[in-house]
């Protein structure tokens, strides 16, 4: 998944790893500095072991996943080269402007729009259901060519996305939002924001 980041200099080119990385996963991290991105987004800190392994001077990002809830947290993630910082998605408004008083502001990039991820599984609900394979190697890829929704109880519908490991997320249906607290994060100091954007359009962009 490439994320767009965009600094004072213009757009960079920004890829994030997988959620998981299992022991004999690290080519699928090392692929990722073969592109020769401008930063990577690391999910997860076995990612960030075997970019650091590299000998790689790559800017990396911490993602949220990475669970960064506190100054102790956030100082140790920084003390060890992140560049950037996803806050938590456990942190109400409240928490997260505290955490930022705490810590410097230009640590963090806030997400400010993004369907939360509800679960993640190895199960592969395209293979199951629009192929007649049992895995990569014979399911001719329908995640490529097709969209699949879970529908709860009440009918709403969860998308899901099938990443480069054959692994399934499954998103809420509704985007989440903090744009409201905009205002209150600039003034606090924060100058890096994130949208991760997952059904819309260019025009909804």
């Amino acid at each position: 998944e490439a994320r767009n980041l965009i600094p004072a200099g213009g757009p960079r080119f920004v890829l994030a790893t997988l959620r998981i990385v299992k022991p004999g996963e690290a080519p699928f991290v090392r692929i990722l500095l073969q592109s020769e991105p401008d930063a990577i987004l690391a999910r997860n800190l076995a990612s960030w072991e075997i970019i650091r392994a590299q000998n790689s001077d790559i800017e990396v990002i911490a993602d949220y996943a990475i669970n960064i809830a506190n100054d102790l947290t956030a100082r140790l993630i920084h003390r060890h080269g992140f560049a950037l910082q996803t806050p938590s998605y456990d942190l109400n408004i409240t928490q997260l402007l505290d955490l930022i008083k705490r810590a410097p502001a230009h640590w963090f990039e806030v997400t400010l729009h993004q369907y939360m991820p509800m679960f993640h599984m190895e199960h592969c609900v395209f293979c199951r259901f629009l192929s007649t394979g049992t895995d990569s190697t014979n399911c001719g890829r329908p995640c490529e060519e097709h969209e699949i929704t879970l529908r709860d109880r009440v009918g709403q519908k969860h998308p899901v996305k099938a990443d480069a490991g054959c692994r399934n997320t499954v998103f809420n249906a509704v985007p989440q939002s903090a744009s409201e607290y905009v205002d209150q994060l600039l003034a606090s100091g924060v100058r890096r924001f994130r949208a991760d954007c997952l059904l819309e359009d260019a025009d909804q962009v």
